[in-house]
């Protein structure tokens, strides 16, 4: 099967494929129930993410939101390098923000079923507009960094999700993603 870029990034028909933030979601196991959950976003020139920790009244955190009742965070999200803290020009106060690509850590302990779902929500900015997001996953913990990875990207209400199944994801919205048979559509 020959998965499109647009098939897999833009689950709405039009969407724009050159999306302002893709992400990408892998695991480690540290103990018996204890993983680190990696989640990057490669953001694009001009625009940014916020940080986790915003102030009332200002744009969306980025935050990491579980579904499965059977995961449990601990600890806060940690980041691979620290917010650039700037008076915001479009909410007016002075917050954390990334214009360069990230990776969020968190840490989970999970009981019973290997497979978690969740979602990322944030807000991705640039000098004109303000798009909230979500971007759904779900996580094969029994493999090493297999996931799975159901797509419902800017705005919040695209509708139909598309599920990818990568052992790392790693989209390139240039290029097309093969999941090794050729196949000229996707079903």
């Amino acid at each position: 099967i020959k998965v499109s870029p647009v098939d897999v990034l833009s689950p709405t028909e039009g969407t724009d494929v050159d999306k302002p933030v893709n992400w990408t979601f892998n695991h480690a196991k540290l103990s018996d129930g204890k993983f680190q959950l990696s989640i990057s976003a490669q953001i694009k020139e001009g625009w940014k993410i916020y940080a986790t920790d915003i102030e009332p009244g200002g744009p969306i955190p980025t935050t990491i939101n579980f579904e499965s009742e059977n995961v449990e965070a601990i600890g806060k999200v940690i980041t691979d390098h620290p917010p650039k803290v700037i008076q915001d020009e479009i909410f007016k106060m002075e917050v954390g923000s990334f214009k360069e690509d990230v990776t969020f850590l968190q840490e989970i302990k999970v009981d019973g079923a290997p497979v978690i779902a969740g979602y990322v929500s944030y807000m991705v900015c640039n000098a004109g507009e303000c798009i909230p997001a979500d971007q759904d996953f779900s996580i094969d913990l029994s493999g090493e960094g297999r996931v799975l990875v159901e797509t419902k990207t800017e705005p919040k209400d695209a509708s139909e999700a598309v599920l990818a199944t990568f052992n790392q994801i790693n989209i390139d919205p240039v290029s097309d993603c093969t999941t090794g048979e050729e196949s000229s559509d996707l079903w």
